[in-house]
């Protein structure tokens, strides 16, 4: 059949691609000939044309219709029939249309066109007239040679293979089966390939009888040494099984089988691997291949730890393996042998946990940053790849602390765990650094895109209100990046980097992220130098005073002069207020240094009353930092201690900035300093981000207009609005108004018009130090 089917694809693929090659040669010539009759009347046609002869045309064209492939012709002038001819009783459909066009007797101009339709139905009609004829004897060729062939193979082949196929099925029953033999004529000395294939099967019979044989006498010996060995070993408490060369399962002693799970004669011819797995604990790869290299190498493998061994999906358990090569037994070929330690790796594994997790959130710790982060370092190098190293810090978090207490504090840590985990899965890790900082790992990446988006994920996962209870807290974060290679190549350098960035975040409005720049160390650097010098700054003296004076508009009269600080560093000279500040108080040395400033101003306020004759109070600019420190009252409570006219001596200035925070802390601290009967200025008004509510909720004296809006009184109306809006909200609630940078005579002018109360600046006197600040009070006030 597969013959026959396979002789008319043949023969019909060939004849096909026949008929196919002589169909388009015909089609071919009958397209030339077309194109020569229309050659040939197309000069004549063309005279018809221009002599607008539709008589003669219709001839032209009746003749061109005759005969051949043509059915149809049209003369067109711009696509509008004139004239034309259809073969008689032609109603097929044009295989082929195509034009040519008519030109000028005389010129070369087109004067109109000629479309001609063809036809092959004639031609197909004869091409599938002569494939019937061909495939009907071609159909007849082949069934006939199929038919030749398949009585000589049946007569030669098939018929003794069928004899044969009945003889081995019958092969092997019984000890006394006879050979195969084939009912055929013999011809002397001749053998074919089924008398050698006859041959053969009988040979391997009798092969195999010899060998069922010996396999069976093996078997008997093999069963009476597993009775020894299962004697000897039977007390051990390892397990211990038995393998053959095939690794099957000869023997297993009490404890395998117990261990197991199952009994000596469920797995008894088992395979080993259907028995029991050996995987690695870590990975969970299939040690099976340490069987064969035992046979091969013939040298025992002992594997002590981070191996399993798998039973089933529900039984498995840590063990430690043997596998020994057996030499001289026909039978065994190796002995392997497991005692379950799961109880030893669960211990061991908890004390590893310990000490690489943090205990609060089950986070990783600093320990497995340490050991873990140089191996996801060295693979990306190595694939070119890059790591991320996120530090995150939550914003604000000691208010959560101070205000809720700890226990609060952590049950929000290990939600905020929780989160880490769900926005990191399946692309990074996390360790806890203490405390709320965290650091997040994300390894074999080849941009910075995932880690934005991570970045964004965390942002607003931690931005989500946690329900704690009863409570309902908000927090937010902020976090810096740095990426190997680029920013570092090891654990240190790159955490450092991270945090830097990280930190440049907090100062760039908190809950946002920032990824390292080489600006960043550069800054760090410098506010590192900065900070050191400080220090030396404090320690060897180098912080002076400069003050100066604020001028009763009215009287001219200095009532009060600010004091300002001033840093003069032996090498680098003066350095502006507006550098070292920020720096001091990121670092806490702003409540050194300002008690500091409380001090030497108090002792300049208490030399100018010897001076002068009269108390001129001196006011100092009070840090947020320092206000909100416990310091700040025990230090002025410690100066009216020594000082009992504390009060006509110093004034205290704060930001805008410094009112902001929990308010009845605030206005504590306000009522304090109205309880020591010092007055409290609003410095820089106008230009803070607090409520306007706080002018009345806490108890202020004064209002300093900032000179943002000062310098422009002359040619600004707006910010002449401002001032007089100042002006009169201060007066209103009973605040006294002094206006800072009063430059020129118009400035003092406007101010005395709107009603401000008193003003500073370069016009009255230039900040000056404390030996002729005396001398500029005298020349600046007039009597009243």
């Amino acid at each position: 059949m597969w013959v026959l089917l396979a002789s008319l694809l043949v023969f019909g693929l060939a004849s096909g691609f026949g008929l196919v090659h002589e169909r388009g040669k015909a089609l071919q010539a009958a397209h030339l000939a077309a194109e020569d009759a229309v050659g040939y009347r197309l000069s004549a046609i063309s005279n018809s044309l221009w002599q607008y002869d539709i008589a003669g045309m219709d001839t032209l064209l009746w003749g061109m219709v005759q005969s051949g492939s043509i059915v149809q012709v049209e003369v067109l002038d711009h696509d509008k029939p004139i004239a034309s001819a259809r073969k008689p009783g032609s109603d097929l459909q044009s295989d082929r249309v195509w034009t040519r066009s008519i030109m000028a007797p005389s010129e070369k101009a087109p004067i109109g066109s000629l479309r001609i339709h063809e036809s092959y139905a004639e031609i197909n009609s004869q091409i599938t007239d002569s494939l019937k004829t061909l495939a009907i004897t071609d159909l007849v060729k082949i069934l006939s040679l199929s038919a030749i062939l398949f009585f000589i193979v049946y007569r030669n082949v098939t018929r003794h293979l069928h004899r044969l196929a009945e003889g081995v099925t019958r092969l092997g029953r019984s000890e006394n089966e006879p050979p195969i033999k084939l009912s055929r004529k013999n011809i002397s000395g001749y053998r074919d390939e089924l008398d050698v294939l006859v041959d053969a099967i009988n040979g391997f019979v009798g092969g195999r009888r010899e060998e069922m044989h010996r396999r069976s006498v093996a078997e008997i010996r093999l069963h009476e040494r597993i009775a020894e060995i299962e004697a000897t070993l039977g007390a051990l408490s390892d397990g211990v099984i038995a393998l053959d060369a095939q690794l099957c399962v000869r023997y297993a002693n009490t404890a395998a089988c117990k261990l197991l799970n199952t009994r000596s004669d469920a797995i008894d011819g088992q395979s080993i691997h259907t028995v029991l797995q050996i995987v690695h604990a870590g990975t969970g790869d299939d040690l099976g291949q340490l069987y064969r290299m035992v046979l091969s190498s013939g040298t025992a493998v002992h594997l002590q730890r981070d191996t399993r061994i798998q039973i089933n999906a529900d039984l498995a358990f840590d063990a430690r393996v043997s596998a020994t090569p057996v030499s001289g037994s026909a039978d065994v070929a190796l002995i392997l042998v497991f005692t379950d330690i799961s109880e030893e790796v669960s211990a061991h594994q908890q004390i590893e946990f310990q000490a690489f997790h943090d205990p609060l959130t089950q986070l990783g710790n600093r320990s497995m940053l340490a050991r873990d982060l140089p191996r996801d370092i060295a693979q990306a190098l190595e694939n070119r790849q890059q790591v991320a190293v996120l530090c995150l810090d939550l914003d604000n978090f000691k208010n959560i602390n101070d205000a809720l207490g700890h226990r609060l504090g952590d049950s929000m840590l290990k939600q905020l765990a929780l989160r880490f985990g769900s926005a990191v899965h399946g692309v990074g890790w996390v360790t806890r650094h203490g405390g709320d900082e965290f650091i997040i790992v994300l390894p074999n990446i080849v941009s910075t895109e995932p880690v934005i988006a991570l970045a964004q994920r965390l942002l607003s996962a931690i931005a989500e209100p946690f329900g704690i209870e009863g409570h309902e807290l908000r927090v937010t974060s902020s976090i810096g990046i740095s990426m190997c290679p680029d920013h570092g190549l090891d654990v240190g350098k790159l955490v450092s980097n991270a945090d830097l960035a990280m930190y440049a975040a907090k100062r760039h409005g908190k809950n946002t992220f920032r990824i390292f720049e080489d600006t960043l160390l550069q800054r760090s650097t410098a506010r590192l130098k900065m900070e050191n010098g400080l220090r030396v700054a404090l320690r060897e003296g180098q912080f002076s005073l400069v003050f100066q004076p604020k001028v009763h508009l009215a009287t001219l009269r200095v009532t009060a002069v600010e004091a300002l600080l001033r840093w003069h560093d032996p090498r680098e000279g003066s350095i502006p207020p507006e550098r070292f500040i920020p720096v001091a108080e990121d670092t806490g040395l702003i409540i050194e240094i300002g008690e500091w400033v409380l001090r030497h101003s108090l002792l300049a306020a208490q030399q100018l009353k010897m001076e002068l004759g009269y108390s001129v109070a001196i006011a100092v600019n009070v840090s947020p930092v320092q206000f909100r420190s416990n310091e700040l009252m025990a230090t002025l409570r410690q100066l009216q201690a020594e000082t009992p006219d504390l009060s006509e001596l110093l004034e205290i200035e704060l930001t805008e900035s410094a009112l902001s925070g929990d308010l009845n802390e605030v206005v504590s601290k306000l009522s304090a300093l109205r309880e020591l009967g010092l007055k409290v200025a609003i410095d820089d008004f106008g230009t803070g981000y607090s409520s306007l509510a706080y002018l009345k909720n806490f108890p202020i004296d004064i209002l300093k207009i900032d000179q943002a809006f000062v310098r422009g009184l002359s040619h600004s109306p707006q910010d002449k609005a401002i001032v007089a809006a100042i002006v009169q909200l201060g007066r209103s609630l009973g605040f006294k108004t002094v206006a800072e940078g009063v430059e020129l005579q118009d400035h003092a002018s406007i101010l005395l018009g709107l009603g401000c109360d008193y003003a500073q600046g370069y016009w009255y006197a230039h900040p000056q130090p404390l030996n002729i600040l005396a001398n500029t009070i005298r020349t600046i006030s007039k009597p009243t």
